[in-house]
């Protein structure tokens, strides 16, 4: 990064407030029943999926968006099969690709999700909450504020400040 890039990131990094607020959104969420709380929770579930020798982890934002790549491709080649011109070679690779998609996207509608564990609970202001909503990150909005549940279940060796440095490199793109 450039200096001017490196100012620009530490004066929005100061702009996210990032206050640590684990305590007290630790006694808001036992002091009621967690469905009380669960429409305040964005992005609490995390699922893994093992797809084509790949484990896929993500929120439920993720499935749905792997659920909707299968649709296209089995819409795609469904299509193809009614070709007159494809060869019968091609017709069974189509078939066979087909049942393992149809198989997948089972597989995705029955996974089971798991509770995202919170490290830390941050303050952020709404604008972030929002970011932070379509980056699949685990936000609690609750008391006219917004705060950031920083987790591990994304991706490996996570730090808080290469998801703010995504929202940043996102927000300023040249």
């Amino acid at each position: 990064m450039k200096e001017d890039q490196i100012a620009k990131f530490q004066a929005f990094a100061q702009k996210a407030i990032l206050a640590d607020q684990t305590h007290l959104i630790n006694t808001f969420l036992l002091e009621k029943p967690e469905k009380d709380q669960l429409p305040f929770m964005h992005n609490s579930l995390a699922y893994e999926i093992l797809l084509e020798g790949r484990l896929h982890k993500g929120t439920s934002l993720f499935v749905k968006d792997l659920i909707l790549r299968i649709d296209r491709e089995v819409s795609i080649l469904t299509k193809e099969l009614f070709n007159p011109l494809i060869t019968s070679e091609k017709q069974e690779q189509h078939k066979s690709r087909l049942e393992t998609l149809k198989a997948e996207k089972e597989k995705l509608e029955k996974l089971n999700p798991k509770e995202r564990y919170v490290f830390q609970w941050l303050l952020v202001p709404h604008w972030m909450g929002d970011e932070l909503i379509d980056l699949g990150e685990l936000v609690y909005r609750n008391y006219s504020c917004n705060f950031w549940g920083t987790t591990s279940i994304l991706r490996e060796n996570y730090t808080k400040e290469d998801t703010i440095l995504g929202i940043f490199e996102e927000l300023h793109k040249s």
